[in-house]
């Protein structure tokens, strides 16, 4: 069984592909109102380079809306007239109608 949020709670953990200042230190998921979100989080350091003025700032993104709407399962085979046979189908069957050669 797969690991699933409550509400209103998230986790976070280091990015192991950041590769500039511009990539986040850490990334994560959160279920915030019932949606999935994903979670950036870059370090910084105040002006002084002081250790006690560090903070982290926070990006937030719905993570793919559009997949929770989606439904589960394989997509829908358009609708062929009852004569017609899907294009692939309809090329392997031509290469069979070909006469052996043994």
């Amino acid at each position: 069984m797969a690991f699933e949020h409550k509400n209103n709670t998230g986790s976070l953990f280091k990015n192991d592909y950041a590769t500039t200042d511009k990539h986040p230190a850490m990334k994560g998921t959160a279920v915030i109102d019932g949606k999935l979100w994903q979670v950036a989080a870059w370090t910084n350091i105040g002006t002084r380079n002081d250790p006690a003025t560090r903070w982290q700032s926070l990006s937030f993104e719905v993570k793919d809306a559009s997949a929770a709407n989606r439904p589960q399962g394989p997509a829908p085979t358009p609708e062929l007239a009852p004569d017609e046979k899907p294009p692939v189908q309809a090329q392997i069957q031509e290469e069979f109608n070909h006469d052996i050669p043994f």
